[in-house]
């Protein structure tokens, strides 16, 4: 039992590795995937976003959501992932679209550049490296790059109790935090299911 504990810890640690990540892209078909929701399941909650905003996606991976988003005509939409790999699979596929190959917890971005800053599992898999650090660099990161009186928001798979204090390590108390449950998508919720989980939210 405890060989096959180490076994999953260290699968589940490797979701904070580059290496991990360009391995998995390069022996993946090409088909795009969403963790836990794509936008059609989100944009209800971003009610705050004009079309004119600048928006950054970290961990962009080759989820679908900045191409629905710029379908539904946000046309300013930078992405970004730690993988050169998927940058290059989805800069190929998408060429209106713009990708850069960037950690997202040490940005190259001049402060205050965007409108709204989207996080959607980057922070859960920046947690599994076992350390507090890359998490906490990856909001400061976030909120730094996002405008005075902006938004970023992290979409996460955990409960509000185990990631509020990363924010508050961060954050002055003049900002305003909120959440709320947001539903999985069909495919997540099988993907969860399969891990033993008994939880079928996420939260923004």
């Amino acid at each position: 039992m405890e060989k096959e504990e180490k076994e999953e810890n260290d699968q589940q640690n490797n979701y904070s590795d580059k290496s991990y990540w360009d391995n998995r892209f390069s022996s993946s078909d090409s088909s795009n995937f969403d963790w836990y929701a794509d936008w059609n399941q989100l944009k209800s909650h971003f009610s705050f976003l004009s079309e004119s905003d600048k928006i950054l996606i970290v961990g962009c991976g080759n989820s679908k959501l900045s191409i629905q988003m710029y379908e539904d005509n946000f046309k300013d939409i930078t992405n970004i992932d730690i993988s050169s790999v998927v940058i290059k699979q989805m800069s190929e596929k998408y060429p209106n679209l713009k990708f850069q190959e960037m950690d997202a917890t040490d940005m190259s971005f001049y402060s205050g550049t965007f409108d709204c800053v989207i996080d959607k599992g980057t922070l859960d898999a920046v947690m599994c490296s076992g350390q507090n650090m890359p998490s906490v660099n990856l909001i400061k990161e976030m909120h730094r790059v996002t405008k005075l009186n902006k938004y970023f928001c992290i979409i996460t798979y955990g409960s509000p109790e185990t990631r509020l204090d990363y924010f508050k390590k961060v954050l002055e108390d003049d900002c305003e935090i909120k959440y709320e449950k947001i539903n999985l998508s069909f495919i997540a919720n099988f993907i969860n299911s399969m891990r033993n989980s008994t939880k079928n939210y996420s939260y923004l």
